[in-house]
C-alpha cells in the first residue's frame, strides 16, 4: 500500500474512533442502566470500536511515517481529520459552527497546500 493510501486511512481511522467515542458519550448503553455512567459508556459497542479505531490508525500512520516526512504527514492528518470530523459532526450530532469557524477551516485547507508544495 502506498504511503499516501496508509496516510488517508490513517487519518479515516482517527476521525472514525472520535466520532464514535462522541457518539458512545452521548448514547450510553441503557442496557445496564445500574452501573455507572462511565461504564455504560466504557462497554458501549460505538466505545469499544472507537478505541480499536485508533489502534489501527497507530499502526497505519506508523507505517505512513516509514515513507513520509513527519513534517508533512501530521499536518495534512490532522487538518484533514479536522475536516472530516466537521463536516460529520454537523450532520451526526447537530453541532454548528459559525462563520468565523468556517473560515479557519479554508485558512487550514491553504496552509496545508501551503506546506506540500
Amino acid at each position: 500500500m502506498s504511503a499516501i493510501a496508509l496516510l488517508i486511512t490513517a487519518l479515516v481511522l482517527n476521525a472514525s474512533a472520535n466520532i464514535l467515542i462522541k457518539y458512545a458519550a452521548t448514547h450510553p448503553s441503557p442496557a445496564h442502566p445500574e452501573w455507572p455512567a462511565f461504564l455504560q459508556i466504557f462497554l458501549n459497542w460505538p466505545f469499544v470500536i472507537g478505541v480499536l479505531c485508533f489502534g489501527s490508525n497507530l499502526l497505519a500512520y506508523t507505517l505512513a511515517l516509514r515513507r513520509l516526512p513527519l513534517s508533512l504527514a501530521y499536518p495534512a492528518m490532522v487538518s484533514l481529520g479536522y475536516l472530516l470530523i466537521l463536516v460529520v459532526s454537523a450532520f451526526l450530532f447537530n453541532e454548528r459552527l459559525g462563520g468565523v469557524q468556517y473560515a479557519g477551516a479554508v485558512l487550514m485547507l491553504a496552509g496545508l497546500w501551503l506546506l506540500v508544495r
